[in-house]
């Protein structure tokens, strides 16, 4: 995954990089320099990335996000 890919599947999500970095648990700001390509993106955040876009596929992102007990707001 590179890191426009990152960006262009956390833009999918409509998620700012704050809500996505609370998604996958990590900090916005390591989120922030994954994309901009400051730092790896490590094998763990893709994947998970990755689910998230099959969650979104089939409708289950939000309850997903609810699930893991995450306020976008």
């Amino acid at each position: 995954m590179t890191p426009a890919q990152l960006k262009t599947l956390r833009q999918s999500f409509d998620f700012t990089q704050k809500q996505m970095g609370w998604v996958l648990g990590i900090h916005p700001n390591a989120l922030q320099n994954m994309e901009y390509g400051k730092n790896p993106i490590p094998k763990y955040i893709k994947h998970y990335a990755m689910s998230l876009t099959i969650l979104n596929e089939n409708r289950l992102l939000k309850n997903h996000i609810e699930l893991i007990g995450i306020d976008l707001e």
